[in-house]
């Protein structure tokens, strides 16, 4: 439940922040990207899942996408992101 009510947290502050962010997408909303370790066997999946659909139902300005991949490739991933500035919005450490 703290990690659920931690996403909803972060996601509120990227919403509050968004204007300031990379901007949006052809349609002219605004385009979020978050990744995590949420795989399919990940416990915490279906609080994921359901606090994203919470989160996309009550903003749909936002066009939020989220990626979910296993410990030892995100690591690689977001040390490679790093090195390319080419984080995603939101991530998690």
């Amino acid at each position: 439940m703290k990690r659920v009510i931690a996403l909803m947290l972060s996601a509120l502050m990227v919403v509050s922040m968004a204007a300031c962010g990379k901007g949006g997408s052809t349609d002219g909303k605004t385009d979020l990207t978050m990744w995590c370790i949420a795989t399919e066997s990940d416990s915490n999946r279906k609080s994921y899942e359901r606090s994203i659909a919470d989160f996309e139902k009550a903003h749909p300005e936002i066009n939020f996408t989220w990626e979910a991949v296993e410990n030892q490739a995100y690591k690689t991933k977001i040390k490679a992101a790093v090195s390319a500035n080419e984080m995603p919005d939101i991530f998690f450490t």
